[in-house]
């Protein structure tokens, strides 16, 4: 049986999609599985034991190939215009697509009600996808990631915490004056990772640090397989909502996650791998908040209360136990 999944972004939907491609291969035999997404996304999946191929929708050899192929069955967990062209040279395929349950978000930023409207989890819905194909209903969905690279030349602490600076919007992101925060306070070393727009705000951080540990900033100097290299040897992750929170719960790390404008009942929660592994914060009681399913480039309210007053107390709680046990 020939399969194709349609994903083509983003870091964290992809590496969500990861429980469903092994649910198949485990459990429906001689399955071939074909993954389309993005050029700037397929090393997420490289060395990934249950995709058979990956293409890049917008490589044009990638398209020819995808177009001419014979599939048996297409998941679409994008669901979006794009995808409908994907699947245009396919229109006799049985498809099943992912329900993203937009209205429920779009009502939860309306009424600023998050537990009226709650999502179904992301990787329950997922999940939901191949249900005519099988019974998932005791299928436990971890997340998996495989590709690793050892940054070369970089000397890390023997024992480590990363912080992930940056996200896809502004609000959504850990303040400046809150990752300052944070490595001064504590006894931990920290590695700093995050894009190349981040640069400027990683330069600030380590100019504004006062702590006597170690803070290795390589912000805008490493790939995503090296990224991932250093995750795994942390010990503690601590991320906004971004692609970076959702490999580090694959990778079965101790993970804080500090949420802005979003609320975890959107439904894009990482399963965690252990009990007690995943930490989130929140400010509650904010009449403004969620004030979007995505984000914007700056408050709408000009105060960015949903992350400026996080209390990063229990935060240190968790992390001198951390320390306490290495």
């Amino acid at each position: 049986m020939k399969i194709g999944v349609i994903r083509f972004s983003s870091i964290g939907d992809i590496i969500l999609c990861t429980p469903l491609l092994r649910w198949l291969k485990e459990n429906i035999s001689d399955v071939e599985i074909v993954f389309l997404t993005k050029k700037g996304f397929t090393g997420l999946l490289k060395e990934n034991p249950n995709i058979d191929k990956v293409l890049a929708w917008d490589e044009e050899e990638d398209k020819k190939i995808w177009k001419s192929s014979q599939f048996d069955f297409i998941i679409d967990l994008h669901n979006n215009l794009r995808s409908k062209q994907a699947l245009f040279s396919h229109w006799f395929v049985p498809v099943s697509r992912l329900d993203k349950q937009n209205i429920r978000k779009a009502l939860m930023v309306v009424f600023r009600n998050s537990s009226l409207f709650k999502c179904t989890p992301i990787t329950d819905r997922i999940m939901n996808t191949i249900c005519s194909l099988g019974d998932c209903r005791s299928f436990t969905p971890t997340l998996d990631y495989f590709n690793f690279s050892e940054p070369k030349k970089v000397q890390i602490p023997k024992t480590y915490g990363i912080i992930v600076l940056g996200g896809s919007f502004k609000t959504k992101q850990i303040p400046e004056s809150k990752i300052i925060e944070i490595i001064n306070k504590g006894n931990n070393n920290w590695v700093l990772i995050g894009g190349t727009q981040d640069v400027e705000t990683a330069t600030n951080v380590v100019s504004k640090c006062e702590s006597v540990k170690e803070v290795v900033n390589l912000v805008g100097q490493i790939s995503i397989p090296e990224s991932a290299y250093l995750i795994q040897g942390a010990n503690i992750v601590v991320s906004s909502d971004t692609g970076m929170y959702h490999i580090a719960v694959a990778l079965g790390n101790q993970v804080a996650v500090f949420w802005g404008n979003t609320v975890p009942e959107m439904g894009m929660l990482a399963p965690a791998k252990g009990i007690g592994n995943v930490w989130h914060y929140e400010v509650g009681n904010l009449g403004c908040r969620p004030c979007s399913k995505l984000g914007f480039d700056n408050c709408p309210k000009g105060h960015f209360r949903c992350m400026m007053d996080q209390n990063i107390d229990p935060l240190f709680v968790e992390i001198e136990k951390i320390l306490e046990s290495t």
